[in-house]
């Protein structure tokens, strides 16, 4: 889990996050609905995003999945929030993507919906609706 200052940079548990080419800000979601987009300001705070997402995918591909396994990324010292585009769904979310140029983000939500957000703008930019049966488990942007 990530921790900030008296509590969690989200209300529940984090699912997936995503880097910007620079791998200077990301991109976070889970199951309290949000995304969320942190500057992340320091190496050190960037190398400790690069594991947890690391740690992500190896638990996510694992038989049994480690519980409560904290995290030593914090909020107070190494992460900015710079928006919060609130919540964004109607199920948890489960994937993100960032475009190549970093001006857009990918969501995939645990009921199969699919949205496209501008980040400069900081707001929606397509819905796509169900585009899968259940869960969105991977987005990737081939150019």
């Amino acid at each position: 889990e990530l921790y900030k200052n008296h509590g969690k940079l989200h209300d529940r548990v984090i699912k997936a996050i995503a880097f910007t080419s620079d791998k200077k800000t990301i991109f976070t979601t889970g199951y309290d609905k949000h995304l969320k987009q942190w500057s992340l300001t320091s190496e050190s705070s960037r190398k400790k995003a690069e594991n947890l997402e690391s740690e992500m995918i190896v638990t996510e591909k694992s038989p049994q999945k480690p519980q409560n396994q904290p995290n030593k990324l914090r909020k107070d010292s190494e992460l900015d929030l710079i928006k919060d585009f609130g919540e964004f769904s109607s199920s948890y979310g489960s994937r993100l993507c960032v475009s190549p140029d970093d001006r857009f983000v990918f969501s995939g939500d645990g009921n199969g919906y699919l949205k496209v957000w501008n980040i400069h703008q900081g707001q929606l930019a397509k819905a796509y609706g169900k585009v899968h049966k259940e869960t969105i488990t991977h987005i990737r942007i081939i150019s």
